[in-house]
């Protein structure tokens, strides 16, 4: 498969967990080491947050990614199985 359509497919299930979830942060769509495309929702690591659509304190992320600390990025897995 073309890297073209890949990355149509990635867009196309970005804009669908958008409407569905009613989700204004940032998305991203990747593929997993099984070829399931995953959608995660990513978020800066911050000290104050001022944007918690796009925001997450230190205290938050280390439930997400044990190494988040103020300044990183970290992406958290949507739950794409629920209605």
């Amino acid at each position: 498969m073309s890297v073209f359509l890949l990355d149509a497919v990635k867009d196309a299930m970005v804009v669908a967990a958008r409407k569905h979830y009613r989700n204004e942060g940032d998305l991203v769509a990747e593929f997993d080491d099984k070829g399931a495309i995953q959608i995660c929702e990513v978020k800066q690591v911050v000290d104050e947050v001022e944007d918690p659509d796009r925001q997450i304190t230190p205290a938050e992320a280390v439930k997400y990614d044990p190494a988040a600390v103020a300044g990183s990025e970290i992406r958290i897995l949507m739950n794409t199985d629920s209605p």
